[in-house]
């Protein structure tokens, strides 16, 4: 399960899309190893594709891979117990409730054990223009919080006090929390928006989270 254990610090991109934290963050620290996941198949491979313009050196510090957080182990990629430092940036608003456990679980399972590593969250907050939004819209909500989009992707809004105590469940206590509010005017109607976010910062538990189980095969198409 998992690999080698890097010598320099570890870095965790979850949900990392093209790589516009991962690519910085090998830059800035020369000596990182620095692991990246997206459950989209292709994020993964555009980010393989800026890989193959690195150094060969660059090119063994940067390991992208696909993976849907709240059902494959990370260690099955990073090595357990290992992470510095995970970045979580819009990623768990887009998980349905009942698996926020399994994902916090599974980024628990590979930080650094003792308190000394840190996992970095930015999400939506409560109260955020676009829930109100929702709440006009009864086909667009799913349960408390938490809503589709037109397009079928889903937003889930965080208080700071439900954020704390997800991670609490797993021994990671909170070092920070702030709501970030923004007034955004559209200019040709006048009219104010008000967008909102929490920022957190949490400390890895004393003893990692154990690894998710291996998932069972995904069932073969029927013809």
């Amino acid at each position: 399960t998992g690999t080698a254990r890097p010598a320099g610090r570890v870095f965790l991109e979850v949900g990392c899309g093209v790589g516009n934290t991962a690519f910085p963050l090998l830059a800035l620290d020369k000596a990182a190893a620095v692991y990246c996941c997206d459950f989209s198949q292709r994020a993964v491979e555009l980010v393989e594709a800026r890989k193959e313009g690195l150094s060969l050196h660059e090119k063994s510090r940067i390991n992208p891979f696909v993976c849907d957080i709240t059902r494959d182990p990370l260690t099955e990629h990073v090595p357990p117990g290992s992470v510095d430092v995970c970045t979580m940036v819009f990623v768990l608003s887009a998980v349905s409730p009942e698996k926020f456990a399994r994902a916090i679980r599974n980024v628990s399972s590979v930080m650094k054990p003792g308190g000394t590593g840190r996992v970095l969250v930015r999400d939506y907050a409560c109260g955020d223009l676009a829930q109100s939004r929702f709440a006009s819209k009864t086909r667009q909500k799913l349960s408390e919080n938490f809503y589709v989009r037109g397009d079928g992707t889903r937003a889930y809004y965080f208080s700071q006090e439900e954020l704390t105590a997800l991670f609490a469940k797993f021994g990671m206590e909170q070092t920070q929390s702030v709501v970030h509010e923004k007034t955004i005017t559209n200019r040709s109607t006048r009219v104010d928006m008000e967008r909102r976010w929490i920022q957190a910062s949490f400390a890895s538990a004393a003893v990692p989270a154990e690894a998710l189980p291996a998932p069972p095969p995904r069932a073969e198409p029927e013809w």
